[in-house]
């Protein structure tokens, strides 16, 4: 009988004991059933709540397993090569694209076909880059082939450049080159806006000599600016009948008469712009004067002027520059 009720008084202490662990260890509301056959993740400093320090509340179970290969557990997301090759091409017609804005800004009949034959050449280029690697273009990159071929059939017009460039945009922006195109597009809007306020002309001026005539070319620009631009100057005139030292050094050593007289790429083929009406003389080889023979000719074949632009630092605008009588 003694021993009978030591077992009875200890199974009473026991029954409460269990119930009172059971509790303790149910953690949340109702979670102790459902996580009953889970195994419990090791209690480290991370997964356990302590007062006063953050804890991530996540078991072994829930938390992200690293990826193959990858030491961090970081997910390695590579990139479509062809949509990589696309962006590599997108910025390689950048430069192209503002030389031929070059061209038809700096046109005085408004068109240019050497734009147009720059447009095309590199969209040509363009498509046999990206085939040499993939099936195909993305479909915005064959949007933009489209419409180059239809606008550089002719003369490019602002009107075809303003269509071509949309293309190009969307394009860009598709392969991560959004902000280049944006900033070329902000470059052209601001040229066109330039030559609406500053105009250049040259005119050709000649006089006899005792050996004949001399020759020179004058510069006049007019702006509604109220603060100077910077010029920078270039161009070439075909001449014959030239005399002394005017004339033409040979790849032999020797010299000819006639041929044609470049300027550009110096420190002379610089001038200022200023506010109202101001002028210069185009200098060739430190002299802005040509001597001929009597019957000498002096033909201008290309004058450029071009300038920043106000609040783009990286392109330039050529002015179109019109002959005055």
């Amino acid at each position: 009988m003694v021993r009978i009720r030591i077992r009875a008084a200890w199974q009473a202490t026991l029954v409460p004991l269990m119930l009172v662990l059971g509790s303790c260890s149910d953690g949340q509301a109702g979670s102790a059933r459902n996580d009953s056959a889970l195994p419990l993740a090791p209690a480290t400093s991370a997964g356990v709540d302590q007062p006063g320090r953050p804890t991530d509340g996540l078991r072994g179970a829930d938390r992200a397993e690293p990826s193959p290969g990858s030491a961090s557990g970081t997910l390695e997301i590579r990139e479509d090569p062809c949509q990589s090759r696309e962006r590599g091409i997108v910025g390689r017609i950048e430069y192209p694209m503002q030389k031929a804005t070059d061209n038809l800004m700096s046109s005085p009949t408004g068109t240019s076909l050497a734009a147009a034959r720059q447009i095309s050449f590199r969209a040509d280029q363009a498509r046999k880059q990206i085939l040499e690697r993939c099936e195909r273009p993305s479909p915005l990159m064959r949007q933009y082939l489209q419409v180059v071929r239809l606008r550089t059939s002719d003369a490019l017009s602002y009107r075809d450049l303003s269509a071509v460039m949309d293309a190009y945009t969307r394009w860009a922006g598709a392969v991560g080159e959004r902000r280049k195109a944006l900033a070329l597009r902000r470059t052209q809007e601001g040229c066109r806006a330039l030559k609406r306020q500053v105009e250049a002309n040259y005119r050709v001026w000649w006089a006899w000599t005792e050996t004949g005539r001399t020759w020179w070319i004058e510069l006049t620009y007019r702006s509604r600016l109220t603060r100077s631009l910077t010029a920078t100057l270039s161009g070439r005139v075909h001449a014959t009948g030239l005399v002394g030292r005017d004339r033409i050094w040979n790849w032999n050593g020797g010299r000819r008469s006639s041929g044609v007289l470049r300027w550009g790429g110096s420190s002379f083929d610089y001038g200022q712009i200023r506010p109202g009406e101001s002028g210069q003389l185009v200098i060739h080889v430190n002299d802005p004067y040509v001597s001929t023979a009597a019957n000498g000719t002096f033909k201008v074949e290309e004058v450029e002027v071009s300038t920043d632009i106000p609040g783009a630092r990286r392109w330039w605008c050529s002015l179109p520059v019109r002959e005055e009588s």
